[in-house]
């Protein structure tokens, strides 16, 4: 078995190692990198994180349908980072989705009604609650660390006591912020539900915004919440999300989980955890106009806290974004964050958009670039008349050429 690993860690070695010099870059490719203003926390995130011993195969693979699904679901988490407010975001889909604005290729937005905009009474988080008509779907999504302040959260390890059940304990710092947006994110919830036609519910967030519905989730399903629910089905959709509590936690969870299932079905319950190759480094964002260009660097990957300070990851059956293609993790590997894909499953392809990985390229597209975007577009039009095209020059300039 560790013999055949081992070739297979040598082949994989030897198709991606075209993928980290920037010979075997495209120009594009070559350019994105170039422009990423971030701090590179690879080492660390090799520390903290393990490899399984569990090659992942064609057997592994989510269907397309379902990758599909998600890639949409997480336009709305990769949104909700943005310094532009929900309110301006949701009414000006139109002009933001034009070539080289921010919200270009984001083709799951149009249609959705703002609910709720929300800013949380600790640290400011941000959210909001939208309805997706198409789909008949309300959605939350809660950003994930934008700022200095957000990040002191973070880093607050020290578990502290969770209502749910003897011996459960959550982070402590996470738990202080999700108290911040609890009651508008139900307010968001309620609101939604009398407004429309309410078929599924779907919590979304990436990176700590994950954390965060992962708490909502579970203050819905471990307690009475069938008045708000009724039959209306929920799917947790978190992408590179940190660990949130203790083994007793996780299993509270994966017990309120179980007996939604056993009453309303095995469809009442959908959930997604999704870690990405190299999801090692940490977002960084602009803040401000070009004199300040504050980079804030921004933590809660996948490996963080590390499972040795005595935290897990909520997820039984997690996801692994590799090169374009998600794989389902066996429930034995849960709380690794570093995977081999056997050749049957290896798509290699020179027109991958992003071969390096990283914890802000999940389904296939750039967080970075969409944060940058909005914060240009916020700096041009605090500076008054022809902010468009002031934009779209820095855009030409900082990018090099017009997107794709």
């Amino acid at each position: 078995m560790y013999k055949g690993l081992g070739i297979l860690q040598h082949l994989r070695e030897k198709v991606l190692s075209g993928h980290k010099k920037n010979s075997k870059l495209t120009a594009e490719q070559r350019r994105m990198y170039a422009s990423e203003k971030q701090m590179n926390f690879r080492k660390i995130a090799k520390l903290c994180a393990t490899r399984s011993r569990h090659v992942l195969t064609a057997d592994d693979l989510a269907s397309p349908e379902l990758q599909q699904e998600l890639a949409e679901i997480g336009q709305f988490a990769e949104v909700a980072y943005s310094v532009l407010s929900p309110g301006y975001v949701f009414e000006h889909l139109d002009a933001l989705s034009r070539a080289d604005f921010p919200l270009e290729g984001y083709d799951a937005l149009p249609g959705a009604t703002l609910v709720l905009g929300f800013r949380g009474e600790v640290a400011d988080l941000p959210g909001f609650v939208v309805y997706r008509p198409q789909t008949k779907q309300l959605v939350l999504a809660i950003s994930g660390t934008a700022t200095v302040r957000h990040a002191l959260y973070d880093v607050h390890f020290r578990k502290r006591r969770h209502p749910i059940g003897q011996g459960c304990a959550v982070h402590a710092g996470f738990w202080k912020l999700y108290g911040g947006i609890k009651r508008k994110v139900r307010e968001g919830i309620e609101r939604g539900m009398k407004e429309f036609e309410v078929d599924g519910l779907v919590l979304t967030g990436h990176s700590m915004g994950g954390a965060m519905v992962y708490l909502f989730a579970l203050d819905l399903l471990g307690s009475d919440s069938s008045e708000l629910l009724g039959d209306t089905s929920i799917t947790v959709a978190a992408f590179g999300a940190p660990r949130v509590g203790n083994p007793a936690l996780v299993e509270a969870w994966q017990d309120a989980v179980r007996k939604r299932r056993e009453k309303k079905g095995e469809q009442a319950v959908r959930e997604y955890s999704m870690k990405a190759f190299n999801d090692g480094k940490e977002l960084c964002q602009f803040l401000g106009n070009d004199v300040s260009r504050k980079l804030v660097q921004l933590t809660g990957v996948p490996a963080l806290p590390p499972a040795s300070f005595g935290y897990r990851h909520f997820a039984a059956v997690p996801m692994y974004f590799y090169h374009g293609t998600l794989f389902w993790v066996p429930e034995s590997e849960k709380e690794h964050g570093i995977f081999d894909v056997s050749e049957d499953a290896l798509i290699v392809d020179t027109s991958l958009k992003h071969p390096r990985g990283g914890h802000n390229y999940y389904n296939s597209r750039d967080l970075e670039r969409l944060s940058r975007r909005m914060g240009w577009v916020q700096e041009m039009m605090a500076g008054g008349t022809e902010w468009e095209s002031k934009y779209l020059t820095r855009v030409a300039t900082f990018e090099g050429k017009r997107s794709s």
